[in-house]
């Protein structure tokens, strides 16, 4: 499971007193509630989530019934991971209107560690498509590794582990050129 990588990663980082933690994408924090089966969360950790406002309002709801330790809270932008020490992603950048290096541009003072999961990114190429869910189609952006890759560096961003997701893979109907047989995953130190 790609959880793996970024269990390890996340845990290595706290254990470094990196307690400020930017979720983006992060639903009403599942991998907040998920990752505390595996790691021993420090009493001064921050977790922030942020998501579409139903989904902040549905975690804030969730959070005071499920939260004990009062660890997890909810940013109403994107802009508020600034300040944070580690920013995490897992399978939420591709339905974002924007992308990860421009979220972090715009930053006053961007996390000095990024790490994302569970990403659909094609080897040579970027491109949008389209997803079926249940009732609803959403537009569905695959980006190309090196163009990320590249995009983050010029933020002063190194790869510093980079992993598949062997349980994900995206099939573009009649457009075979477009089909990725993993996800993937990536932890970005800033220099």
């Amino acid at each position: 499971c790609s959880d793996y990588r970024m269990v390890y990663w996340l845990s290595k980082l706290l254990t470094e007193d990196r307690h400020r933690l930017f979720d983006l994408g992060g639903h009403i924090g599942v991998s907040y509630y998920g990752f505390r089966n595996y790691i021993t969360y420090p009493q001064s950790l921050q977790w922030h989530v942020h998501d579409v406002p139903a989904v902040v309002d549905a975690g804030r709801a969730w959070a005071s019934q499920n939260d004990p330790d009062g660890m997890l809270n909810f940013a109403d932008t994107p802009e508020a991971a600034s300040g944070h020490d580690v920013l995490i992603s897992c399978g939420a950048l591709q339905y974002l209107e924007y992308t990860l290096p421009e979220l972090l541009a715009s930053l006053p003072n961007p996390p000095d560690h990024v790490l994302v999961n569970r990403t659909p990114m094609h080897p040579k190429r970027g491109y949008v498509t389209l997803q079926k869910i249940g009732i609803a189609v959403l537009p569905y952006r695959v980006m190309a590794k090196p163009e990320f890759v590249d995009a983050m560096g010029a933020l002063g961003y190194e790869v510093m582990d980079h992993w598949m997701s062997k349980e994900r893979h995206l099939e573009v109907p009649f457009e075979p050129e477009c089909t990725i047989d993993h996800y993937s995953g990536y932890y970005f130190k800033r220099a």
